[in-house]
């Protein structure tokens, strides 16, 4: 991985701006009702979500926010949890008005006694966060942005 003095500028400053985004979007994800986080998501499409797709240069845009997602995460001093980071997707594929769907899903723990929840964001084939174990999780609500 490149030194932050070897990072094309564009990339430093959205990282920057994922990294700040993060700490309201944490707090969000803990005080803000999930009726009030369902609003601000987009349109509610129950389980049968569709992933929109996305014209080249529109793709090449959120490959790049997803490597500064994981960029930003991994230089934290906190675990930001999915939620957190997929309102920041949210909200920065919605400023740069890219179509995406933000997906909920759960699945049983290892102990299988308990559920976890998990969230992330879909824009096209391109999973900007959360998504690499998606497949282990069962969508229970998904919200599509077109």
């Amino acid at each position: 991985m490149k030194t932050a003095s070897r990072m094309p500028v564009a990339m430093l400053s959205l990282t920057l701006a994922i990294w700040l985004l993060l700490w309201p979007a944490r707090v969000a994800a803990m005080v803000v009702p999930s009726r009030g986080l369902a609003q601000v998501l987009g349109r509610d499409r129950g389980i049968e979500g569709s992933i929109p797709q996305l014209d080249a240069r529109r793709r090449g845009q959120a490959a790049r926010l997803a490597d500064a997602v994981e960029l930003a995460t991994r230089h934290t001093p906190f675990r930001h949890p999915c939620l957190a980071q997929a309102l920041v997707c949210h909200f920065i594929l919605w400023l740069i008005r890219t179509r995406h769907t933000v997906f909920f899903g759960v699945r049983r723990a290892d102990s299988g006694e308990k559920m976890e929840a998990h969230a992330w964001v879909m824009a096209g084939d391109i999973a900007v966060c959360g998504g690499r174990d998606r497949g282990e999780y069962t969508v229970v609500r998904c919200y599509v942005n077109a």
